[in-house]
This record gives C-alpha cells, sequence and structure tokens, in this order.
C-alpha cells in the first residue's frame, strides 16, 4: 500500500512543477487533498479549491476560516457520519411510512 502523499504539503516549486509538468487528472490521481478538507474534488482546478490549487494552502491554518474546513476531520470519519445520518434518517421514514399504512 503506497503512503498518501498530500498537495499541500509539497513545497510551492514542487507544486508549479506538478502543475506544470502533470495535467491536473494526473495531479489528483496521484496526491490527495488536506484531510480536514470536505471539499468535493479539490484538486480540480476549475470547480475545486482555487487556494489549493493556486498555491496558497501550505498548513491547516491556511484553511479555518473556509467553511469546508473540518478540524480533526478525515474524509473517510465525514462519509461514515454522513452514512449514519442517511441510515438514521431513512429508518425515520420506513417508521413515519408504516405507521401511516396502520391508520
Amino acid at each position: 500500500m503506497s503512503e498518501v502523499v498530500y498537495f499541500h504539503e509539497l513545497t510551492e516549486s514542487e507544486q508549479h512543477v506538478v502543475g506544470d509538468v502533470m495535467t491536473w487528472q494526473q495531479v489528483d490521481r496521484q496526491y490527495s487533498q488536506p484531510p480536514w478538507c470536505s471539499y468535493h474534488e479539490a484538486l480540480n482546478p476549475a470547480l475545486g479549491c482555487w487556494s489549493l490549487t493556486g498555491h496558497k494552502i501550505h498548513a491547516e491554518s491556511d484553511c479555518v476560516e473556509c467553511p469546508l474546513y473540518q478540524a480533526g476531520q478525515t474524509l473517510g470519519k465525514i462519509l461514515g457520519k454522513l452514512a449514519r445520518e442517511i441510515v438514521a434518517l431513512s429508518r425515520t421514514a420506513k417508521e413515519a411510512h408504516l405507521d401511516q399504512a396502520k391508520e
């Protein structure tokens, strides 16, 4: 299993070389967005985080004002939490439907 390499951990000069030598699709496959970032496809230069793809993010403190910042979170934790919420909502909806059918 390969080690996760985060794009923001590259030096600014490494980030610029990566953007010049590789396509952003290759960058997205080879590097990961910061673990505290819940922005979907943050490494997409057109639709992602312009601060990240614009080489302005180097530490977690650079993101604390962002509405998509998730302190102490990883994408897996966020997705797990969302999945649990969806299951709970689904159960509630099913129970409401069953209660309605009984009436």
